[in-house]
């Protein structure tokens, strides 16, 4: 039985053979680079690429994130929360 060891999972463009991730360093908390390797030795390509947040689906209830929400990319109106205690209507 294989153990996963949880992380993401990625296959070379190249061969099709997964793909060793390390992460880059980052001074930004949206975004972070992030290098892939192929684990095939004959193959052994090489890439770079970039993590980034691009959306928030949910909004934190303790930070606001500058990111359009999900409703907002898709030209909806955001939806409107109501207050405890308040009737609909």
């Amino acid at each position: 039985m294989s153990s996963n060891n949880g992380g993401y999972k990625a296959l070379c463009p190249a061969c099709g053979e997964r793909m060793r991730i390390q992460p880059g360093t980052s001074e930004s908390l949206l975004s972070k680079p992030i290098y892939a390797q192929c684990k095939n030795l004959w193959c052994s390509a090489t890439y770079e690429g970039v993590l980034s947040w691009d959306v928030v689906i949910h909004k934190s209830a303790i930070a606001e994130v500058p990111l359009p929400t999900s409703d907002e990319r898709r030209g909806r109106k955001p939806a409107r929360r109501k207050k405890r205690g308040q009737l609909e209507g």
